[in-house]
């Protein structure tokens, strides 16, 4: 008792003492240094303490606050002018050169308390000196023109953090090996090895958060909800950390994207419009003195129905009536204790370890998170204060925006002891976290909602963005993983949940985890030797046991990785100085008309260009959507089936065709956010493409936001080509003539393209319904049908055979008339194809009839020429007047060696029709002008045969050959006749003219 008393007066002595110095002293930043260390002393005893001493020592506190005020002839509350003039060394401390006043102070959008927040753990060599890292630079969120790196490990894969205009300077805290375990943290337990060690309790103004919970509400700096700070525990080094301003994206959105938002609001039968502060008024009673009703309750499932008895006001529901004492208690906005939330028959696993996630970094000294987030809300006391008619205004992030979320105070209430909405278990009248859970439900659907995952819940509740690590995946390092996210944890930067995926009951039991559930991570140990994690599982299954107890456990980080399928991470978007969002809509075509993979023509596609170099952090947010519409489907954890990505294309901001330019891609997820880290070069325009996989036909809408560290610019991408011409086309059994190398590529659909002025073209080809290899080629063809083809002809082609589509690009086309022939690589194969022409001028796309379309054909025997052959004929029986076209095509060639030939070692060909035989034979048509070809198909087109001219049997039909072959094989041609008459004509068979 002596010891104790002695103590505290020892501590009181000297606190009068620093006092004294600090009156007698002029120099201001002196007197500030002796208020904090005088208050510290304080701090440090207020627990030792009977009633009537803590009660003076918290008289001598304030004292100490109120003459610092004095000091600084604050106009505003003292403490938050005197947190921040320590945070950023006074009014007159260096900045950094590109620093702005904005930086130095809170956001303006925001209405949290907290100015500075501080880390729990040892930091060693902040100021550099640290390791180094081959991490990417585009894990680096860190202005090019900023200096002084903060931490010296890596934070987001980086070897510089929070950058200079964010921060100052910091110390390295100590952190306490303690003995007694009354000084633990009752929330959290330790590693059983080795010594017991607290997390060092971060200071507020260089004051020991150690004795928060007993010191006079309006003597220090609250913190949200929860006025306990963080575990038991002192620190004599000060270290400041300012609250980092979040950026705010400052492009005017177009009519069409403010459109969107609004038509976004309307979700699950509510309507959610963008933010604005409430009024105090809102929360008033009426006339009536009438209570808020929403205007229908959520849904509940059929598990939960069974413990349901009705949706009761707050002031029945909280505590639950099984809760010991719960008729003594009252529904509680905050708590001077720690927070422990569970879940038990609520299936939301996710969203409780969310809350849990910010709850755990709030108590690790850090600003609170959630303070703004709910109305009414008390300027004067800076947190949620209970609503007097039960209406209270959430503000969640979601389809585009913050947004309003209104819901009444009725919760479930359960007939059984199971709980049916989230509960603290250490203060079961804590009301807030239901509030936030139930708004945040009345978004996903109901209280049947399954859970998705934190970093989505997250980045809902915080905005803070989301990244999810596939710890499964070959390319994930668990050493490289941990120093990533360790001192950004330690620095309250970034949130950490995790998720199991799918496992046996046996393996469940064998590794103490549930199997597709969502833990959350409360803190990190480096001990060198060991990496520890301390996970939580939010679910009791019934097991409410109201008190300290916690299902909290600590677990080496080769645990983790081994039996976690994810790990979640939300990273604080003030690291970056630069935002921006852009707003659009996207048709998702069925997978018959889908343009097939790889081409991005009609994907929705951005333009982005940054001042200056370094990293780039892309958030694709896919909005929820109305059930109501009809658009939607029933809703899982990700609601929707299919996967979307992002991917970066070196194109100078210009819209693209195919993915052949990409210079990054992130992974195709099915979450409805997704994101891509990458680094940009200054003054460089790229272009951003949205791509999808598998995603359901129907209508999406997106928001798109860029987080920088320098100026950006981020639009929708550029037009090369402002005109598009479309034709739809096919390819039947006549038609379908393959490649080149077939025999009837020339039977292929073909179109003449008429260019009235010059232009640049991109012709694009896509299959429907079908991934055959497709093919397109532009030629100089004079808008007739192309027969025979040579390669200086060929003005344009895709390629290669391309799998579902194709692309073939020309610039500078000049005027005239031209020809388009499209194939698939193997003749025979049918489907439909969409064929579209875009240009910067206007022109004109015509189909072409298929060779002999209005004519009537006929046959002809298949001709054999053998190898000692040179020529074929057979005699034409002319019976009527008609316009007649005559075609041969090489079908086949024949060996009796073991290997055969292939087709392109046929023999150069003519076909001709002729005027008797012998030396007075005369030549009536013939193909190639007479030439022999090398082509696989010749023909003689246009001939007008007359039977009162021409006697029987003397007209010839002669196949021709240059010279055989010098191996024994045969060539078999197919002959067709195409006449504008039906029975215009009999031949016989074919004999030789040798």
């Amino acid at each position: 008792m002596a010891d104790r008393r002695h103590q505290i007066e020892s501590a009181r002595a000297e606190a009068n003492e620093l006092i004294s110095k600090a009156r007698e002293t002029e120099n201001h930043a002196e007197a500030l240094e002796y208020c904090t260390q005088a208050g510290n002393c304080l701090l440090n005893v207020i627990n030792v303490g009977h009633p009537h001493e803590k009660h003076q020592i918290r008289a001598q506190f304030k004292a100490i606050v109120d003459y610092a005020d004095s000091r600084k002839n604050l106009n505003r509350n003292p403490v938050t002018e005197w947190v921040t003039n320590i945070a950023t060394g006074g009014p007159d401390a260096p900045r950094s050169e590109h620093s702005s006043s904005e930086h130095m102070t809170t956001s303006s959008t925001s209405t949290e308390c907290s100015l500075i927040t501080l880390p729990d753990a040892p930091v060693s060599n902040v100021r550099g000196g640290g390791s180094s890292s081959n991490f990417a630079a585009a894990d680096v969120p860190q202005m090019g023109y900023s200096s002084a790196p903060i931490y010296d490990t890596p934070l987001l894969d980086f070897s510089v953090g929070r950058t200079a205009s964010h921060l100052l300077d910091h110390e390295s805290p100590d952190t306490q090996t303690i003995d007694g375990p009354e000084e633990q943290d009752e929330k959290y337990s330790q590693p059983t090895d080795g010594p017991k060690t607290v997390r060092p309790a971060p200071s507020i103004s260089g004051f020991s958060r150690t004795a928060l919970r007993d010191a006079e509400p309006d003597s220090v700096l609250i913190c949200g909800f929860s006025r306990l700070a963080v575990t038991s525990g002192d620190r004599s080094t000060i270290q400041k950390i300012r609250r980092l301003r979040e950026p705010q994206c400052t492009r005017k959105l177009t009519t069409k994207e403010q459109i969107l938002i609004l038509k976004s609001s309307r979700l699950n039968g509510f309507k959610f419009p963008p933010w604005s502060t409430p009024t105090q008024a809102e929360f008033e009673f009426d006339d009536k003195h009438t209570a808020f009703h929403d205007s229908r309750q959520l849904g509940l499932s059929p598990d939960q129905l069974r413990f349901f008895e009705r949706w009761a006001r707050a002031s029945i529901a909280l505590p639950p009536p099984t809760t010991p004492d719960a008729a003594k208690l009252t529904p509680l906005m905050s708590t001077n204790r720690s927070i422990d939330l569970v879940q038990d028959a609520g299936t939301d696993c996710s969203v409780v370890a969310s809350l849990c996630a910010v709850v755990a970094r709030t108590e690790r000294g850090h600003e609170e998170l959630l303070c703004n987030k709910i109305w009414p809300y008390s300027d004067k006391e800076q947190r949620p204060v209970i609503s007097k008619n039960g209406k209270y205004i959430l503000r969640l992030n979601f389809n585009g925006c913050w947004r309003r979320v209104v819901i009444d105070d009725k919760l479930p209430l359960s007939k059984t002891n199971r709980v049916l909405h989230v509960l603290d278990r250490s203060n079961p009248a804590l009301l807030w976290p239901a509030l936030l859970e139930k708004a945040y439900l009345k978004v996903r659907g109901g209280y049947d909602f399954p859970g998705s995952d934190s970093c989505g819940d997250l980045w809902a509740l915080t905005g803070w963005i989301p990244e999810q690590i596939y710890l499964q995946e070959n390319d994930t390092v668990p050493a490289q993983l941990w120093t990533r996210i360790f001192r950004a944890f330690q620095y309250g930067d970034v949130l950490v949940t995790a998720g199991t995926g799918k496992m046996t009951r046996r393996h469940e039991k064998e590794v103490g985890l549930e199997g597709q559930h969502s833990y959350v991570i409360l803190d990190m140990q480096d001990k060198g030797y060991e990496k520890l994690f301390l996970l939580k599982n939010p679910w009791i299954q019934g097991d409410l046991r109201y008190g300290p107890e916690s299902s909290t456990f600590w677990k080496p980080m080769e645990f983790v990785v081994r039996h976690f399928e994810s790990l979640y991470l939300n990273w604080n978007p003030g690291l970056f100085s630069h935002r921006e969002d852009i707003h659009f809509e996207w048709n998702i075509p069925s997978q018959a008309e889908h343009a097939g993979p790889g081409l991005l023509v009609d994907n929705p596609q951005f333009s982005f260009t940054s001042r200056f170099s370094g990293p780039v952090w892309l958030v694709l947010a896919r909005h929820f959507r109305d059930e109501a519409d009809g658009s939607s489907h029933p809703h899982g954890g990700n609601s929707l089936k299919g996967y979307m990505n992002i991917v970066v294309c070196n194109a100078n901001g210009e819209r693209i065709f195919m993915r052949e330019s990409c210079l990054e891609s992130g992974a195709y997820v099915d979450t409805p956010q997704a994101l891509l880290r990458w680094n940009s070069e200054a003054h460089t325009t790229y272009t951003i493409v949205i791509d999808q996989e598998d995603l359901l036909p129907s209508d999406y809408s997106f928001t798109l936001s860029a987080f920088t560290n320098s100026d950006i610019t981020l639009a929708q991408a550029a037009e090369k080509y402002g005109l598009v011409t479309s034709a739809s086309g096919g390819w039947t059994q006549e038609t379908a003539g393959g490649d080149t190398t077939s025999p009837k590529y020339f039977e292929n659909p073909q179109y003449t393209l008429q260019v009235k002025e010059k232009t640049s073209l991109g012709i694009v080809i896509s299959g429907k319904g079908h991934q055959y290899p497709v093919h397109v080629k532009l030629v100089y063809g004079y808008g007739k049908r192309v027969c025979v083809l040579r390669n200086r002809d060929i003005l344009a082609a895709s390629g290669e055979y391309r799998s579902g589509c194709a692309v073939a690009q020309k610039d500078d086309l000049p005027t005239g008339t031209y020809t388009l022939i499209c194939s698939l690589f193997e003749a025979g194969k049918t489907g439909e194809f969409q064929l579209k022409v875009y240009s910067t001028k206007a022109v004109q796309l015509t189909p072409l009839p298929r060779e002999g379309a209005g004519f009537f054909s006929m046959k002809l025997p298949l001709a054999c020429i053998g190898p000692k052959v040179h020529r074929l004929a057979t005699p034409l029986y002319i019976h009527r007047l008609s316009r007649v076209s005559f075609i041969a095509r090489l079908v086949n060639v024949t060996t009796p060696q073991p290997t055969q030939p292939a087709l392109r070692a046929r023999s150069p060909l003519r076909l001709s029709v002729d005027l008797g035989t012998g030396p007075n034979m005369k030549s009536l048509a013939c193909s190639s002008s007479g030439e022999y070809s090398q082509t696989t198909t010749v023909r003689c087109e246009g001939l007008d045969l007359d039977p009162q001219t021409l006697p029987p049997g003397n007209v010839w039909l002669v196949i021709d050959r240059l010279s055989g072959p010098f191996e024994p094989i045969e060539e078999w041609y197919e002959v067709e006749v195409f006449a504008d008459v039906p029975k215009a004509l009999d031949v016989s068979h074919w004999r030789e003219l040798d």
